[in-house]
Order: structure tokens, then C-alpha cells, then sequence
């Protein structure tokens, strides 16, 4: 991933970047149309089922879109402890730039509502076990088709080289804190 200092403090401040459509020349309800279509490309996948959390997780703004990538039918579903869990993959797509990256993720129902974890850069590139290779390699490759780049947890976990204010509701000053963050 070959984000330049500009273009990182340019996502920081809200505005999208990129070389090519969407991101250049594109409004932010043209990128969310392109959003939408990569989970429908997912979605019409062989072997992956996929929820969207389109809605800024219900308030504030998120710089990301975050979905779900599980097995069909309830495949990678179980009970334990009286709690319904899933496994299955977490793809964030960046609503600014042309860069995602992906990591293991459980959701949770239980009697009183429900749960699923938010990814940081040192979970990227996780899998929820080995046998989810395959499914990452679809996901990977649909990404890179609709023109995405994936980041390396690497890539992601590199300290941002400038002073900045993130207004996030994490802590941290990396790279993945300026692409994938979120006000509450």
C-alpha cells in the first residue's frame, strides 16, 4: 500500500483520494453505490454469506464500511453458554480510499441482544481457523477485482509519520487509525 503523508492527512480530514473512479471525480454517494456492489459481488460468491454495517454502526461517522463474510446456512454457526456464535471474516473497506483489509471475527446473539468485535491492526490477516483459507481467497480476489488494495497488518500497524488528531473513538496513532476510524 503507497499512501503518501498528503493523501493520509487528506483521509484524516474526511476527504477521499484515490486515482481512479470513485474516489477520483466521485461523490461520497457514488462511493457508497461502489460499497454496495462489492457486497453484492461477495454476496453472489460461491461459499460466503455477507452482512454490511452501512449505518456508521448508528451513529457518529465511520471512515469504513464493515462487513460480515460467514458460511452459508449457518455453517460456521454453533451454541455455547446458552449464546449463539459465529465465525467468519471481517472485511473493512475505507469510504475514502481505494484500501481494505480483513481479519477474523465472532459475533455473538444472546437473550438480550447481540455482539461482534471491531478489527485493529494487529488482528489483519487473522483467520477465524485454517479452514478459511479458501474463503479469504475469494473475498481477496473480489476486492482487488472491484479495485481495492489490501493492506498487511504491517502496512497497518506503522506509526503515522507526522503529528495528527485522529477523531476516532480508538487510541492509537497508526496508519490503520487514519484510514479506519470512527467518530461516536
Amino acid at each position: 500500500m503507497k499512501l503518501s503523508s498528503q493523501e493520509l492527512q487528506e483521509i484524516i480530514n474526511g476527504n477521499q483520494v484515490g486515482s481512479e473512479w470513485p474516489f477520483m471525480g466521485g461523490t461520497p454517494d457514488d462511493v457508497e453505490v461502489h460499497l454496495r456492489m462489492i457486497m453484492q459481488s461477495l454476496n453472489a460468491s460461491y461459499g460466503i454469506e455477507v452482512d454490511g454495517e452501512f449505518d456508521h454502526y448508528g451513529s457518529g461517522y465511520a471512515s469504513y464500511v464493515h462487513l460480515f463474510c460467514k458460511r452459508p446456512k449457518d455453517a460456521s454457526t454453533y451454541q455455547r453458554d446458552g449464546r449463539k456464535w459465529t465465525d467468519g471474516i471481517a472485511v473493512y473497506l475505507s469510504r475514502l480510499a481505494p484500501v481494505a483489509v480483513l481479519g477474523a471475527e465472532t459475533r455473538t446473539v444472546f437473550n438480550r441482544g447481540s455482539s461482534h468485535g471491531f478489527l485493529d491492526a494487529n488482528s489483519i490477516d487473522s483467520l477465524p481457523d485454517e479452514t478459511w483459507s479458501e474463503e479469504k481467497t475469494i473475498i481477496e480476489s473480489i476486492l482487488v477485482e472491484e479495485g481495492y488494495e489490501l493492506a498487511s497488518g504491517d502496512e497497518m500497524k506503522a506509526p503515522l509519520p507526522f503529528d495528527s488528531t485522529i477523531k476516532s473513538a480508538f487510541d492509537d496513532k497508526s496508519v490503520f487509525d487514519a484510514i479506519f476510524y470512527w467518530e461516536d
